[in-house]
């Protein structure tokens, strides 16, 4: 099976509880091997199928949204800042 990380920056998160709750989500999300949201730094890593990346970016979108309301969600590279 392929897999591939991808990091999101979770711009606007302010509720750690809420980033508990995106984080277990999105792991039970089919094509997810693993995901780690970092409260502190708002860094979203996931290992997942790379066919269902833009799936799961959209889902963490929707969960985002329903868990806090104002949170952006943007695909990064590991070294780069938003």
């Amino acid at each position: 099976m392929l897999s591939m990380k991808m990091v999101l920056f979770m711009a606007g998160l302010e509720c750690q509880d809420c980033a508990d709750k995106i984080e277990a989500h999105i792991q039970r999300r089919p094509g997810v091997n693993g995901a780690a949201l970092m409260f502190q730094t708002k860094r979203f890593i996931i290992d997942c199928d790379p066919s269902k990346a833009d799936e799961i970016v959209e889902e963490v979108r929707r969960s985002a949204a329903k868990a806090q309301g104002n949170v952006t969600v943007s695909r990064i590279e590991r070294g780069s800042h938003p």
